[in-house]
């Protein structure tokens, strides 16, 4: 099991994580309840080469150890409730 902030999770389990950032202020759910919350400053006008998904541009930073089954990206906040139902939903793209 994994613990962190009174939360306890199963490994090997599927789990739902979002992340929701809001200027400078961001909020971590998991299974759709609140893990944490806190004021979070991002360096501005930076330049990226890419876009990494559960790993840093930086070199010496780890790699996630889990599978990601699906990802998505808003181009706005979500609330509590957002989350929680977005959480159950089912989503089919295509990309073309």
């Amino acid at each position: 099991t994994y613990s962190y902030n009174n939360q306890t999770q199963m490994l090997n389990k599927w789990t739902h994580l979002a992340a929701v950032y809001n200027v400078n202020y961001v909020s971590i759910y998991m299974d759709g309840n609140l893990l944490i919350s806190g004021n979070m400053f991002a360096t501005r006008n930076v330049t990226r080469n890419s876009c990494r998904i559960a790993r840093s541009n930086y070199p010496d930073n780890l790699i996630a150890n889990a599978d990601f089954d699906e990802f998505r990206i808003y181009d706005r906040v979500l609330s509590e409730s957002e989350v929680k139902n977005d959480m159950n939903l089912t989503y089919i793209y295509e990309f073309k």
